[in-house]
């Protein structure tokens, strides 16, 4: 399933989308750069009141 045809479908008031395997939102184990910057794009995307409905964070899996 794709989660942005999904977001389209249901429109939320702002959705984030990360291509990240379900359940390993801030990447992997242990990767406190990855996370931090995930974490610091959410908070952005959040306190700056953005008005798109779906974001896609340019972040992309690397398998270990």
């Amino acid at each position: 399933m794709h989660l942005p045809k999904v977001g389209k479908k249901v429109r939320p008031p702002r959705m984030m989308h990360i291509r990240f395997p379900l359940g390993k939102t801030f990447g992997l184990a242990g990767d406190r750069e990855t996370q931090r910057s995930i974490l610091e794009d959410l908070l952005n995307f959040a306190l700056e009141g953005e008005t798109e409905s779906i974001v896609e964070l340019p972040y992309r899996w690397k398998r270990p």
